[in-house]
């Protein structure tokens, strides 16, 4: 993971995925037993994430995520499968184009990118952290060189600072996730919280309650149905593109990276507006609901306010009539 810094929430969350999706893509490696992943501890959850990425098991990272309501786990859970995919087309990308990858990885070390060529595609801030560079998704071009960049070099920067996390205990039931000695998403933070009601594992709790944020997380089931929708796409899309890849049909990287931009730019567009439209109705009768619900309590209140007056004028009628 990288620093997050203070200004902007919208970036943690998409550095966020960018972690799990480029945790998702390391080859898997052959193992003759599945290895099993613990949560008993906030540090564990963060030794069980870093052996996901040595051991190429993607699809478990969003084991580590806690949910607080079934939609959200069967959502996470069709996130996980859309994680290793991601995996096999990686493997199918480095094992069918390695000069291709090894010229690329190159260049970026020339170049001074010390963390792969992913990096390049991230800004720095003046505080040390890290944002996605404007030019790289304004345009379709754009798009497709992140896609490349991101098939190429999956993961080295996470390697470098997996070991830069850490935890603070907050309280009995929540620890706060630290990077570089320094909270992550300040001042809000980014935190572990225990199922104390369920099995009793530890999990990591996505900043879904930040401002702006709370506003594009589903949360209800015409939403929540939306959103599959979206995973459910682009699994298929990536998918159809491995499948592309291994017949022959792509003959080098940057037909890759076109292929994906072709595959996945139009259908991403669709899919967010037809999500943004779901949850404009969503904010919109959580609006008129509070609205709503502030009428009533006002309601009540003058309700009782005549009544208070009435009992009031009550005890003063029989202090005058005695």
């Amino acid at each position: 993971m990288i620093r997050i810094f203070r200004s902007d929430p919208y970036r943690f969350v998409l550095i966020l995925l960018g972690f799990m999706v480029s945790s998702a893509m390391i080859t898997a490696a052959g193992c003759s037993r599945k290895p099993t992943y613990s949560k008993e501890t906030p540090e564990a959850v963060i030794e069980s994430a870093k052996a996901m990425v040595v051991n190429g098991d993607a699809r478990q990272l969003t084991t580590l995520i806690y949910a607080d309501a079934p939609e959200m786990r069967t959502m996470l859970d069709n996130f996980g499968v859309l994680l290793g995919n991601l995996q096999k087309l990686a493997a199918t990308i480095q094992k069918t184009y390695p000069k291709e990858i090894a010229k690329l990885k190159k260049q970026a070390e020339e170049e001074g990118q010390v963390s792969g060529l992913l990096a390049g595609m991230f800004k720095r801030s003046r505080s040390g952290g890290f944002s996605i560079s404007p030019e790289t998704m304004e345009n379709r071009d754009g798009f497709e060189h992140f896609l490349r960049a991101l098939l190429a070099d999956p993961y080295s920067w996470l390697e470098s600072s997996a070991d830069s996390l850490s935890v603070r205990w907050v309280s009995e039931d929540v620890y706060a996730i630290w990077f570089d000695d320094k909270p992550v998403l300040p001042p809000f933070g980014l935190v572990m919280a225990r199922d104390s009601e369920g099995d009793g594992d530890w999990g990591v709790v996505l900043p879904l309650k930040l401002p702006g944020v709370s506003r594009i997380v589903p949360r209800d089931e015409a939403s929540f149905e939306v959103f599959n929708a979206v995973i459910a796409v682009f699994n298929n899309t990536l998918v159809d593109l491995r499948k592309d890849i291994e017949s022959g049909k792509v003959p080098d990287l940057d037909g890759v990276s076109e292929r994906a931009g072709e595959r996945t730019f139009m259908p991403m567009m669709m899919a967010f507006y037809a999500y943004s439209k779901v949850m404009d109705e969503a904010n919109e009768r959580e609006k008129q609901a509070k609205k709503k619900a502030r009428e009533e309590r006002k309601k009540r209140r003058e309700a009782l306010k005549k009544e208070n007056s009435k009992a009031e004028g009550g005890v003063q009628d029989q202090s005058e009539g005695g």
